[in-house]
């Protein structure tokens, strides 16, 4: 497994393009999809018609060779973080114990009471105690209640994402911090379940 920033990785798979290193190599990427531009959030239509970065384009585009391989979100992810809360969106053991871990104290008592019911939090907003905090999920539930009315056809989806989101939100500053609080949560990682995207790239990989 080797660390590889997008400004080199591309120098990296030309070790393996056409010669006689016959190696598979696996690129796990994030796709970067930009939920909410400009304050606005985006709808579920917009990233299923995305076609992922521009690295990851590129990449494909060029290195369309059979021991090259690159795998992505696409459960409405944009990044590992949120793509395995909606990996384990279905195991609200799961789901709540990941909230804790990034989450401020204020929002124990949303947690413990509401779990990840998007209509709860939404009827009970007003109960958070910090005022910052407040005006931070008041604000986000707003863009989300915004795509909601647009598109209630995709409630559910959306609901899934405001906590999916919310976990990212709070998470992204502090990732190794998270990371180790999972593994260190013997019940919390014998429960967790890996993104497809994940599983399918180690599959390919392990053949």
């Amino acid at each position: 497994i080797v660390e590889i920033g997008g400004k080199h990785f591309e120098h990296f798979i030309e070790l393996f393009n056409g010669n006689a290193v016959n190696k598979k190599v696996l690129c796990v990427t994030d796709n970067d999809f930009p939920w909410i531009e400009d304050g606005v959030l985006k709808n579920i239509d917009d990233y299923r018609n995305y076609e992922g970065a521009s690295h990851i384009k590129k990449l494909n585009e060029r290195f369309n060779i059979e021991n090259f391989n690159l795998v992505s979100q696409s459960m409405g992810g944009q990044t590992f973080e949120d793509e395995l809360f909606l990996a384990n969106i279905d195991n609200q053991d799961v789901t709540k114990e990941l909230l804790r871990i990034v989450l401020p104290d204020c929002l124990s008592t949303f947690i413990d009471t509401y779990g990840i019911d998007y209509s709860r939090w939404v009827s009970n907003q007003e109960a958070i105690s910090h005022a910052g905090t407040k005006k931070k999920i008041r604000e986000r539930i707003s863009k989300f209640d915004t795509a909601i009315n647009k598109d209630n056809g995709n409630k559910d989806k959306y609901n899934e994402l405001f906590f999916s989101q919310l976990f990212l939100e709070y998470a992204k500053t502090r990732k190794g911090d998270v990371a180790l609080s999972i593994l260190s949560n013997e019940a919390l990682s014998a429960q967790i379940t890996v993104p497809d995207y994940i599983k399918e790239g180690l599959e390919w990989l392990s053949k």
